[in-house]
């Protein structure tokens, strides 16, 4: 790690407006837990960036952004990053991942499917992509189920409504698990984003 730091550091001292060697020096201080520092380096590799290549900084930005709480500011970054490079499937992904942290999953869904639209073979997109779907479908039926309990809908309003072929994004596998509330079996267990509650998926 130390090689990495004076390589870095001997290629800034040759070129302070590298935009290249200053997210490099971005990362290096991600891996090693700097936030300050990382955010330092990112905000000079934006401003000495091309257009074309400000969403790797944009991306470094939102990443730290996630594993410092602020979502909001990662989406808005990453949102930024989405327009500059919209074919960068890393881009979606990151996004994916920022709206299912704070709950907006029929968005999140969407950008897990663009990021498979972008390659098909992306196993994290795949993953999260079932779980999101599993933990959207469960919200959408416990509204329906609350809306039934209190008498806010009948008995017949709610037939109509709960058709698992209109809920739209939803894996019909998920819809019997569910609905069952029964464990996934292991074979199709996703990776869970979420740790801080009870998660069915």
């Amino acid at each position: 790690m130390n090689e990495i730091a004076v390589r870095i550091s001997l290629a800034l001292a040759k070129n302070s407006t590298s935009w290249v060697v200053l997210n490099l020096a971005a990362l290096y201080w991600r891996v090693n837990g700097n936030a300050t520092r990382a955010v330092q380096c990112l905000r000079a590799a934006l401003y000495y960036s091309p257009r074309l290549y400000k969403d790797i900084a944009l991306s470094g930005l939102a990443s730290v952004f996630v594993r410092t709480g602020f979502f909001d500011d990662a989406i808005t970054v990453l949102q930024l990053a989405n327009e500059i490079a919209p074919e960068v499937i890393l881009n979606h992904f990151s996004m994916g991942n920022a709206l299912a942290i704070v709950g907006y999953y029929e968005d999140a869904i969407l950008y897990y499917e663009s990021t498979l639209l972008h390659q098909r073979d992306f196993p994290p997109a795949k993953s999260r992509l079932k779980t999101v779907r599993c933990v959207f479908m469960k919200q959408y039926l416990s509204r329906l189920d609350d809306e039934l309990v209190s008498g806010s809908i009948g008995l017949v309003r709610f037939k109509s409504l709960y058709r698992p072929e209109d809920v739209p994004l939803v894996d019909p596998d998920v819809v019997d698990w569910v609905m069952n509330d029964k464990p996934l079996p292991v074979e199709k267990k996703p990776i869970c984003l979420f740790s801080k509650e009870k998660r069915y998926c």
